[in-house]
């Protein structure tokens, strides 16, 4: 290294950056990156490229700048956090599928855009920012979904389902975003807000817990929202939460339905 330039521990990508932020520091005296604990990947004498954690200091002595680097291989820190991610993605996976499997189907734990890809473009929109948009909402709803054809009951359970839905905006994240989407033979509507998200997602016991009931680990609104929509979609972060409701227009017929049916052709 002596006599060399530091350079030629970086892959070629990085090289015209760091000279250029050097030759501005200089000139200016001004950093436009962070100087200590940055993580970067440096180039091995084999030729290969490591991650690496670096920080940079610089001081003046007789007259002459100097420049300290000080570089920690990581590999094997950023292997742990790649199989961290990767066991957490399976997990939330195992979560996912039981809690449909316990809901016998009902509920579905997303991601936003999923749900948003299945709703579609949006036939009305709404913005909750009090308790009594929360009626007006409603009745929007209501009207649309007749409008559409949807039956009396299909339209007041679909009309409970989004009260309990928005009510959950309004008190956990003081509003929200309301969306009514047209999908296949029934309606679709979002309610998404930008609160803390629902912690109790993350935890065993809500999938694994006997007896298994959203009423205690996800409020009763939710058990409220299975019990009467055909599907509920739930994508919840830190970053807030979306559901999806989802109704036929007329109720599903079950294989009993089918049997009196034929029975009564008899």
């Amino acid at each position: 290294m002596v006599g060399r330039k530091i350079t030629i521990l970086m892959p070629e990508r990085y090289r015209m950056r760091s000279m250029k932020s050097l030759r501005r520091y200089l000139n200016t005296g001004e950093k436009r990156a962070p100087w200590q604990d940055i993580e970067l990947y440096g180039l091995h004498k084999s030729g290969s490229e490591i991650p690496l954690e670096a920080s940079y200091s610089d001081y003046v002595m007789k007259g002459k700048h100097y420049f300290t680097r000080t570089f920690r291989d990581i590999t094997e820190r950023k292997a742990a956090e790649a199989m961290e991610r990767e066991v957490e993605i399976h997990k939330r996976d195992f979560y996912r599928r039981t809690i449909f499997a316990a809901t016998e189907g009902k509920l579905v734990i997303c991601e936003p855009e999923e749900t948003r890809d299945i709703a579609g473009p949006a036939l009305a929109s709404w913005t909750i920012l009090g308790l009594e948009d929360i009626d007006t909402v409603r009745d929007g709803i209501n009207e649309a979904a007749i409008q559409a054809g949807m039956d009396a009951g299909q339209c007041h359970a679909f009309a409970g389902c989004a009260i309990e839905a928005m009510a959950n905006a309004y008190k956990h994240a003081d509003g929200g975003a309301v969306s009514l989407h047209r999908v296949g033979d029934g309606l679709m509507l979002l309610v998404s807000d930008t609160g803390a998200g629902i912690e109790a997602l993350a935890l065993p016991e809500v999938a694994l817990t006997k007896g298994y009931t959203t009423g205690a680990s996800l409020g009763m609104g939710y058990k409220v929202m299975i019990e009467f929509a055909d599907k509920v979609y739930l994508s919840t972060s830190p970053k807030g939460t979306v559901v999806g409701l989802r109704m036929g227009l007329h109720p599903a017929r079950t294989a009993g339905d089918a049997l009196l049916e034929k029975q009564s052709g008899w």
